[in-house]
């Protein structure tokens, strides 16, 4: 009987220690090239685009398809904001 007791124990902490690693995760910082940091910068260029033309600041999803077209060719002629 206390070897069934013992083998349960070495059991029961065998599968702890191998879930222990995977819980160990490190979080880096986003780089400058991920999704968030573009979606970031993208806003920042877009908002640049709206003081340059003197437009009030609106989302980009809600304005016409020309003015959309309009921010598409501008930012096409400014590579140095890509």
């Amino acid at each position: 009987m206390p070897f069934r007791k013992i083998n349960t124990c070495l059991l029961a902490a065998a599968m702890m220690a191998a879930l222990l690693p995977a819980g160990c995760k490190v979080v880096n910082p986003p780089a400058a090239n991920t999704p968030a940091n573009n979606s970031n910068s993208e806003t920042v260029v877009y908002q640049q685009w709206e003081t340059e033309t003197h437009r009030p600041h609106v989302d980009l999803a809600q304005r016409t398809r020309d003015e959309q077209k309009e921010y598409s060719d501008w930012r096409e002629k400014h590579p140095d904001h890509r």
